[in-house]
């Protein structure tokens, strides 16, 4: 069974050895964002995924959410 996890905005935690914090909540959407490797297979740090986490959340307030996801999905 999937383990349950907590998480509020500031806070990072890892998944599977991978950081994530939560970037934006409203209603019943949410959006996390999760570390990337580089080339040398070093994660972000704590601090740049914060970053990047307050960067979608100022995306987020300035468009309506209508509850699709617009961001990576397309018609073919």
């Amino acid at each position: 069974m999937p383990k349950r996890i907590e998480l509020r905005i500031g806070e990072v935690v890892s998944v599977s050895g991978i950081g994530v914090t939560l970037a934006y909540t409203k209603g019943k959407v949410a959006a996390i964002v999760a570390s990337e490797f580089d080339d040398e297979g070093t994660a972000d740090s704590s601090t740049s995924l914060l970053t990047a986490a307050s960067m979608w959340r100022r995306r987020f307030d300035m468009k309506p959410q209508s509850g699709k996801d617009s961001g990576n999905s397309g018609s073919v």
